[in-house]
């Protein structure tokens, strides 16, 4: 036993009515967040519900603006659109395959809500800060 995690990516669909006015895109066909886990996915959905502080900015996010739980009407398990596997059990490569797959649903017509989006956006900041010295 190598006591590295076995990681599987998943897909959860939100309700429209959750997605901030902001991020909606009349001709979308779903709001979608892209993630990665080495746990269950059912147990990992249930995390994303409950606004759980390791279940990803989004969700902590949503939880905390609605002041609630969200239910099983507002968030499904999508594992049909989920056509990238993690290659692999090392982070970097299930992060690789998470990327991957949030940019084939985007190309196809969704919009995808993730942690990654906030993570290139610091990263592009900080790359285009001069620097000193």
């Amino acid at each position: 036993m190598t006591g590295q995690a076995n990681y599987s990516i998943y897909v959860l669909e939100l309700d429209p009515s959750l997605v901030p006015d902001r991020r909606r895109v009349p001709t979308a066909l779903g709001y979608l967040y892209v993630g990665m886990t080495a746990k269950d996915v059912a147990d990992r959905k249930f995390q994303h519900q409950t606004g759980v502080p390791l279940a990803g900015k989004v969700f902590r996010d949503l939880v905390s603006v609605l002041q609630r739980p969200l239910t099983d009407t507002e968030l499904w398990l999508r594992l049909d659109l989920v056509t990238v596997k993690a290659n692999g059990d090392s982070t970097g490569q299930a992060e690789s395959a998470e990327r991957t797959l949030a940019n084939k649903l985007e190309h196809a017509g969704y919009v995808v809500l993730s942690n990654h989006e906030h993570a290139t956006k610091r990263a592009k900041a900080k790359s285009s800060k001069p620097r000193s010295g």
